[in-house]
């Protein structure tokens, strides 16, 4: 799906799985994927007359992650999408790295959503995420469920975790940014090869590679559909 207003709209309306006035929350690293989201997420919501929760959360991994947060804030100000920045408590802080992050980022915007009475998460990840997911968990020997990867939607503590980017490319949520003009942050760990994703991510550029993959990939998606 080529990334668009009318596009994005037009799927969401199609789940017919939101109350009258949806109340929903949507995860904002500061990137390119969380940034178009939001920006799409809050001109509908508005046309469905709801509430959105942009939600960031300070992960303290860097030493300049409150100002990033801030900084993030402040384009969001920007876009006029009001947004509530969550901090990890410190006894959540044991390890330094991606995975920590991830995972404190996930379960502190999950308990705001429970204590908020939000049923609705929206999240970024996007197909190149996804297919870096898969690669991963391969190497890791994953099972076959586990090779299926992050599904469009599921459900975790009662909240439906929807990813509606999950099927676009990276460079259509690129595109989209420029066409509308989208400030967004880098995030410096992206190119930390000392992390396996980034490693990943790297190989993947090969596009020889690549096509690989994602074939096998999209067989496995097809199979799965079948069972």
């Amino acid at each position: 799906m080529l990334l668009n207003d009318i596009n994005f709209f037009s799927y969401l309306n199609n789940l017919k799985c939101f109350e009258k006035y949806p109340h929903v929350a949507v995860g904002v690293s500061g990137g390119p994927d969380s940034i178009a989201l939001v920006y799409l997420i809050n001109k509908w919501i508005k046309s469905k007359h709801g509430k959105l929760s942009a939600l960031i959360f300070d992960h303290k991994i860097r030493n300049n992650s409150e100002q990033e947060s801030h900084y993030v804030r402040d384009i969001l100000r920007d876009l006029n999408i009001n947004a509530r920045i969550l901090k990890i408590k410190k006894n959540k802080l044991i390890k330094k790295n991606m995975e920590q992050a991830r995972n404190n980022r996930f379960d502190g915007i999950i308990t705001f959503c429970k204590k908020n009475y939000i049923h609705h998460l929206f999240l970024g990840h996007h197909f190149d995420d996804n297919l870096e997911t898969y690669l991963i968990r391969k190497i890791n020997g994953s099972n076959f469920a586990g090779l299926g990867s992050m599904e469009e939607i599921t459900y975790f503590k009662k909240i439906q975790i929807l990813r509606p980017f999950i099927k676009i490319k990276k460079k259509s949520i690129l595109s989209f940014n420029k066409k509308n003009k989208l400030i967004f942050v880098n995030d410096p760990s992206n190119k930390d090869v000392n992390y396996t994703r980034v490693k990943v991510r790297n190989f993947l550029q090969n596009n020889k590679y690549k096509k690989l993959i994602k074939n096998d990939f999209m067989n496995l998606k097809k199979r799965n559909a079948l069972l």
